[in-house]
């Protein structure tokens, strides 16, 4: 699993940049789970979504999921990804 901080991710292709620089870090090509962990109120769930999709889409992460979002931030997440969301940890 590779989880990352939102302070560093401000839009979608910082992302990218972020999950490579890790995976690059560990010597892995790809993450079997990658997480964003707490929200950032300055960046949209939408953004969050979507980031989180081209990581998969890449093949940069098998699975994705989120940390620490509260139950109505979880719902709208889950709106965007669907089945996608495979992992919330509280």
């Amino acid at each position: 699993m590779v989880a990352v901080n939102q302070r560093f991710i401000k839009k979608e292709n910082d992302f990218i940049r972020e999950a490579k620089g890790s995976l690059n870090r560990l010597g892995i090509e790809h993450a079997d789970l990658y997480m964003v962990g707490g929200l950032d109120e300055t960046i949209s769930l939408k953004t969050i979504s979507n980031g989180l999709k081209k990581k998969k889409k890449e093949g940069l992460a098998k699975d994705i999921g989120v940390g620490n979002y509260r139950l109505s931030e979880l719902k709208m997440i889950h709106d965007y990804l669907g089945d996608e969301l495979v992992y919330n940890e509280m």
